[in-house]
């Protein structure tokens, strides 16, 4: 922890703009809501209000309208990353060293949803501090009392960041999903509920969606639950009792239709009963009593709220409302797929009751009217629960598809106000999900949009926080459970497990549903730097990745069925430097991306797994230009032009003179040198460029490209230059190389037209980490990592550490085994009658006697040198993935 000077600590407080504050527009009410609520039971109970909750940081905090531009500190959970940093009462006013710019702007209506301001702001920073490129380490800068604070908090890299693609083909969606899963069964009752009806909705769906089957048991105990708590003539008439029919129609019917277990029919067919029974239908269901309760809502005539559900049957209270109605008819849908009759009048009412209640432009309003302008909206849930249930419709008429796709578009159009929907917020969230669901494009803006919320809403043990809202329903003991359940739901979307995310060929969302890729303009990556990015991994070490289950999963995306290394088909490749000599033999190899495009055509460097995950990741077609050759220095080989002439320090000019070398004639052959490979580099770029239909015979000239990423993968040779970094063991000796990566940032992008391009750094890893703690190696990273926190940089250059994927053991058996070798050559050296064959059998003797069958068998995971990352695919394949992964958060911040 530092605390500022007072000059800067000053200009601190004038930022924050405390002599004007601008009004926070957060407050709902006057009376303290909904700061002052709290929870009574749970993790939550000793939790002095319902504030937000700041991610894994262990922090809760209040917005406050005189301090729009920072967090107020209410509680700090024991244990946490934060406890024995921050205090209740600090103010956090900025993150990863920049103060918050934007007031708060969080709240309900169309001027407000959203997160504006510093919770926003922090969301982006702590993600980002938990991807590959960063070490973890969040750093807050705090006002406390009259000083101004930098701390440093330590939230690990457990999960990392959401790729650009969740929850979709996301590791860190994935090991969230994972542990709320184990979350849900842990916190289920032994009756089989998992607490009120959002939580026994989504609960037992997320556990049936995962295609696990030792959740199973979990779920089924559940849908006993549901089949016990209903019955065809159900007397309760105030208990809110629809909504608990509703969850029980769509589990039973999910679960029968994924487990084909008939004993199920019989209850699902007094729920419907019951459902049919409850519609709205006729003036005789109106409860008497309300029309003294709830004299406006009355209805007016028989057409009035009819078709629709209200909390209970018939007409009482409020009446019909759009977000039962819209369950109704989902609920009717998902029935007759099970093979219940269902009767077209019963849900044609039910149809037209939500029909009533859209506006032009798909949005659901509260009940059976327009409640504003016909393209007004607000919060989004019965527009999804009304989007799916069109979407899931059982009849033939097209008209059904067209209304469900108009509701997507709507919650495409305004997705900022899905954590905020009116009843219980968690269950608008998740039927806004499933309807965006419906249109991909849709669905992946409403996800991007709140990427904000689930990386805020995540808790240091897993679970997820009910964030602060306009409506409490669900806000008490079951704080955590609520949205918890929700979120594994909304992350077994993409799985396309469950009908009413797509499982059913007929409904589901094909590929020919989504945007023509041709619409979209090629994403063009460039590849640049050294040996290392030439790549020396013979592809006979691919099987040594399947012995570690870290990266098996790599593996099995490297290889087709047939176990042979993949081809791409989406990932074309133009390759130079891996073939001739660079300089008068520029030889070009390309193709559609697969094993063999590196420094051999029986050899890998980053770009094959890099390729196979990009295609994962952003699913379109992709145009790798790599350009590396090896043995090349940044400092003359690719210097960069705005570097000026290579300078000779008087170091470098006293040794040369002390070996009697020829000044002038180094001096000259240096200059014509400097800068060389820099310049191939851009030609080749550029020539692919403009002919890529020679690389990618399928390209649409008409559909464009977008140079899209630049990934940086040199340094051995600066790293061993000791006379041009001639201070190196000591600190700061390699700031030059540092300087000139970021002249070569600005020369790419400014050669290449591409100002903003996403720049990834891979920094030096051969070693593995406890080797960069050691000088040279902990200067010269630390040099490689200096243009990520250059301002002009910040948010599009970043660097990705590889030294965590250096395998050690393997490193440690190579040595041994070439000391053995290098031992054995002297003392063959000195029996020179031993023929060659019985000098190849005694080497194997010996080194069957020095090494056990499974180190054996791990050595065959290397074939190069240190220098070239040991030859080994278990450590080049997962380096490859993390620029590729780097690069996917890169494209989802620009």
């Amino acid at each position: 922890m530092t605390t500022r000077s007072p000059m800067l600590r000053l200009a601190c407080l004038v930022f924050l703009g405390l002599a004007s504050p601008l009004p926070a527009q957060v407050d709902y009410q006057d009376n303290d809501s909904p700061w002052g609520q709290r929870a009574d039971a749970g993790p939550d109970a000793e939790v002095p209000g319902w504030f937000y909750n700041l991610g894994i940081t262990g922090l809760r905090a209040q917005l406050v309208a005189d301090q729009p531009k920072a967090l107020l500190i209410k509680y700090v959970f024991p244990k946490s990353p934060a406890d024995g940093h921050i205090k209740i009462g600090d103010l956090i006013v900025g993150a990863g060293g920049q103060m918050f710019k934007e007031p708060h702007r969080n709240g309900y209506g169309e001027k407000v949803f959203g997160a504006d301001g510093p919770i926003a702001e922090l969301a982006h920073v702590l993600e980002g501090c938990q991807g590959a490129a960063r070490n973890g380490k969040l750093a807050l800068t705090l006002r406390r009392g009259k000083e101004i604070v930098d701390v440093e908090l330590d939230v690990g890299q457990k999960y990392g960041a959401y790729a650009s693609t969740y929850p979709g083909t996301c590791a860190k969606s994935d090991k969230i999903l994972a542990e709320l899963l184990k979350y849900l069964v842990e916190h289920q009752a032994k009756d089989g509920s998992f607490g009120d009806p959002v939580h026994n909705t989504f609960a037992p769906l997320a556990l049936l969606a995962s295609g696990d089957a030792k959740y199973l048991p979990a779920v089924k105990l559940n849908v006993q639950y549901h089949c016990r708590e209903t019955r065809a003539k159900d007397k309760r008439i105030f208990d809110l009792i629809n909504w608990s029919y509703m969850s029980a129609a769509i589990v039973l019917s999910e679960y029968h239709l994924a487990t084909g277990e008939k004993w199920v029919l019989p209850e699902l067919q007094e729920v419907h009963d019951h459902l049919a029974k409850s519609q709205y239908l006729h003036m005789s269901q109106i409860n008497p009593k309300a029309k003294k309760s709830h004299p406006d809502d009355f209805p007016k005539g028989p057409k009035d709220s009819h078709g629709g559900w209200g909390h209970n049957p018939g007409f009482e209270g409020y009446g019909p409302i759009a977000m039962l109605t819209g369950q109704g008819a989902l609920a009717y849908s998902l029935m007759d797929r099970c093979g219940i009759k269902v009767d077209r009048e019963h849900h044609d009412a039910a149809y037209a009751f939500l029909r009533k209640g859209t506006g032009q432009n798909g949005y659901v309003w509260y009940g059976d009217k327009i409640g504003g302008p016909p393209n007004g909206w607000a919060d989004m849930g019965r527009t999804g629960a009304t989007g799916i249930a069109n979407f899931l419709s059982p009849y033939s008429e097209p008209v059904y598809r067209e209304r469900a796709l108009s509701h997507a578009k709507v919650i495409g159009l305004h997705p900022q106000s899905f954590p905020d929907t009116h009843g219980s917020p968690p269950m608008g969230m998740a039927y806004t999900a499933l309807a965006a669901n419906v249109d991909p494009d849709s669905f992946r803006k409403l996800m991007d949009a709140n990427r904000w919320w689930f990386t805020m809403a995540h808790c240091t043990d897993g679970s997820f926080y009910y964030q602060p809202n306009r409506d409490n329903a669900g806000y008490d003991s079951d704080a955590r459970m609520t949205a918890s359940s929700v979120v594994a739901f909304i992350f077994t979307i993409p799985k396309h497990s469950l009908v009413i995310t797509g499982k059913d060929a007929k409904f589901a969302v094909k590929p020919a549903d989504k945007p023509r890729v041709a619409n979209k303009p090629m994403k063009v990556f460039v590849l640049a730097g050294q040996s290392n990015m030439q790549g020396h991994v013979n592809i006979s070490t691919f099987d040594s990745l399947a012995d570690d289950p870290k990266t098996l999963p790599i593996l099995k995306e490297m290889r087709d069925a047939d176990d042979r290394p993949r081809v791409c088909e989406k990932v074309w490749i133009s390759s130079v430097g891996c073939e001739g000599d660079g300089v008068s033999d520029v030889i070009e190899q390309k193709g559609k991306l697969t094993a063999g495009f590196g420094a051999s055509t029986e050899e890998i460097g980053p770009e094959f797994t890099f390729g196979i995950y990009m295609e994962k990741l952003l699913d379109e077609p992709i145009l790798i230009i790599k350009a590396s050759w090896g043995g090349k220095s940044l400092h003359t080989d690719f210097r960069p032009p705005s570097a000026g002439p290579y300078v000779w320090s008087d170091y470098e000019l006293a040794q040369l003179k002390e070996q009697g070398d020829d000044l002038e004639q180094i001096k000259a052959e240096k200059a014509k040198d400097t800068g060389l490979f820099y310049r191939h580099m851009i030609e080749h770029v550029r020539k692919v460029l403009a002919d890529i239909k020679q690389v990618v015979p399928e390209y649409d000239e008409e559909q464009g490209y977008e140079l899209a990423g630049f990934v940086w993968f040199q340094g051995f040779n600066d790293l061993v230059s000791d006379w041009t970094y001639d201070k190196q063991m000591q600190p700061g000796g390699y700031d030059l190389y540092g300087e000139l990566l970021a002249h070569f940032i600005r020369d790419v992008r400014n050669d290449l037209s591409a100002p903003k391009m996403p720049f990834v750094i891979g920094v030096m890893g051969i070693g593995g980490v406890e080797e960069g703690k050691k000088p040279p190696q902990k200067y010269f990273r630390e040099a490689q990592v200096a243009p990520v926190s250059l301002s002009e940089f910040q948010g599009n250059v970043v660097a990705v550490q590889t030294a965590p994927f250096w395998d050690d053991q393997l490193a440690e058996l190579q040595e041994r085994m070439e000391q053995l070798e290098s031992k054995f050559e002297e003392q063959a050296e000195k029996n020179p009658k031993l023929t060659p064959a019985a000098k190849e059998r005694t080497l194997k003797k010996t080194i069957a006697k020095n090494f056990k069958p499974d180190e054996l068998k791990r050595l065959k995971g290397a074939s190069d040198g240190g220098y070239h990352y040991l030859g080994a695919a278990k450590i080049m394949a997962p380096i490859g993935k993390a620029f590729a992964e780097e690069m996917a958060n890169l494209q989802a911040t620009q």
